[in-house]
């Protein structure tokens, strides 16, 4: 659907309220005091999805979104980013993990999983809808690679997919976590009505 300036606002705002509650559960769970910058919320094609994010390598959590807007919602890190999180949970400081066990990958799947719980949960309260994150799935590997097992064989996703990029900084490191919230199929067009834009 073709959206309006006034969509792509509401949207961003939308975007920008969830990924802001997402990064004050992050500052709680690492235990430490996080600057955090207003997060930046993109609404781009589905097609334009890797185009319009730099190409590292990246740790990734799925989600399928059940309720009222089903979708999907990706959480994901740069690979060193991602160590230092799991690393700061499990031994309580940054550089003590230098890569990933299943306890690791286990660490990463719940900081995702509680990132994503916040995201969501501040989204549907905006708009008096229920978004439930599913079983989280991890991938690891190239945005390209990622996103071609995510969502290359999905044909119920919308055109128009939001992408938040959040920073976070704390005096040891920055972090820039991103989400990536995709409706299927008339999700977006219930989201607006929600919000009074159709």
């Amino acid at each position: 659907m073709k959206l309006t300036n006034i969509q792509i606002d509401a949207l961003k705002e939308l975007g920008n309220i969830g990924a802001g509650h997402a990064a004050t559960a992050l500052a709680s769970l690492i235990h430490r005091e996080i600057t955090i910058d207003i997060p930046q919320t993109n609404i781009v094609n589905r097609s334009n999805l890797h185009a319009s994010l730099k190409d590292k390598e990246f740790f990734a959590v799925e989600f399928v979104i059940l309720g009222e807007i089903p979708g999907k919602n990706v959480f994901f890190v740069e690979k060193s980013e991602g160590i230092s999180m799991v690393s700061r949970l499990m031994t309580g400081k940054n550089d003590v993990v230098t890569q990933l066990d299943e306890n690791g990958i286990s660490t990463i799947k719940e900081i995702g999983n509680i990132l994503t719980a916040n995201y969501l949960g501040a989204m549907g309260d905006m708009i008096n809808l229920l978004m439930i994150p599913s079983v989280p799935t991890f991938f690891s590997g190239t945005l390209e690679d990622i996103f071609i097992d995510i969502f290359e064989t999905e044909i119920n996703i919308s055109e128009e997919i939001f992408i938040i990029k959040t920073n976070l900084s704390d005096k040891a490191r920055e972090y820039t976590p991103y989400f990536i919230l995709a409706p299927f199929n008339n999700g977006l067009k219930v989201i607006l009505d929600k919000l009074g834009l159709v």
